[in-house]
């Protein structure tokens, strides 16, 4: 039979095979179903189809992760020696497995009292408001007035609910930044450890090269006899004006100024001005191999080497 309250037309079924058959056969006819007036404001039912396709993967994957965190739970209170609040612990469970599926966290858990407690109000003024009648259903000219303000206690325990989920929203997005943020240090650290390797190695190369070479310069200090006597002998590079001097402060403490422009030829080393010891060897070096190897028929390899890889430009 059907029933007319106000302008709405309502289809009531005696039995549960009657009603079966009446959906079977005039589906087109029942398919607007009536939209309590109280859930209007939040406007879910219009998303409400989104979820139609994912809703079984949901059921499946999400369901056996809360189940087993329920396990859990009773395991832990078994070893506790702790009871059970079953009413508690089957809110806790559905509600998180309702946050689960759009935040992928729990919300509450049976410890935090107070906002279970919170939750579980919200819930009982939403299904209470839900479960009334509302003469606005009946007459959707009244919807305006809301004459058994049902809607404002709906809207606030929904308002509720919509601050603990921003909550949690914003919660996820903060891990999210700090998670990103933490990899980008992560790959600046590993970028300047790669870095720092590459000048150790660098480092290691020149102390090397400056050993081999210390090892070279002392055998010509040992086997050059005139050497030893200049070891005392002090360059210091000078700029007069166009020209580039150098001041030869020998053991005596007489200084003699001489023209160093063919000192520094193809070595910008030693272009700066102030004291350099490099510069010192390098002449101490060429007048001692060109005065010792002047008559020589072969030269040494430690000679050679200085002359072809360090001394002569």
């Amino acid at each position: 039979m059907t029933i007319w309250l106000g302008s709405i037309t309502s289809v009531v079924a005696s039995t549960p095979d009657v009603a079966r058959g009446i959906l079977q056969c005039n589906d087109e006819v029942c398919t607007s179903r009536v939209v309590p007036d109280v859930y209007l404001r939040i406007n879910h039912p219009k998303a409400a189809v989104l979820w139609m396709s994912p809703n079984d993967t949901c059921l499946n994957e999400l369901r056996e992760n809360v189940v087993e965190g329920m396990l859990e739970l009773l395991r832990d209170s078994r070893r506790k020696k702790m009871a059970v609040d079953i009413r508690k612990l089957a809110f806790v469970v559905a509600l998180n497995q309702i946050s689960n599926t759009f935040f992928s966290q729990d919300v509450t858990s049976c410890d935090d009292s107070n906002e279970l407690e919170g939750f579980k109000m919200a819930v009982e003024i939403a299904m209470e408001v839900q479960g009334k009648f509302n003469i606005a259903d009946m007459f959707p000219v009244l919807k305006p007035l809301d004459p058994q303000n049902l809607r404002a206690q709906a809207n606030k325990a929904f308002d509720w609910l919509d601050q603990v989920m921003e909550a949690s929203k914003r919660n996820i997005l903060a891990n999210e930044s700090l998670q990103r943020e933490l990899q980008l240090e992560k790959e600046k650290t590993e970028k300047l450890q790669i870095h720092i390797n590459k000048m150790e190695k660098k480092h290691n190369k020149m102390e090397r090269k400056h050993n081999n070479l210390k090892q070279k310069v002392d055998y010509l200090m040992k086997h050059l006899p005139h050497l030893s006597e200049w070891q005392s002998q002090v360059f210091r590079r000078r700029v007069t004006g166009d020209r580039e001097m150098l001041q030869v402060i020998r053991r005596d403490g007489d200084p003699e100024m001489i023209q160093s422009g063919n000192l520094i030829e193809g070595n910008p080393g030693a272009a700066r001005v102030g004291w350099d010891q490099k510069l010192i060897y390098q002449e101490l070096l060429r007048q001692e191999i060109r005065t010792s190897t002047s008559s020589m028929t072969s030269v040494p390899k430690p000679l050679k080497f200085l002359r072809q890889h360090y001394l002569f430009s």
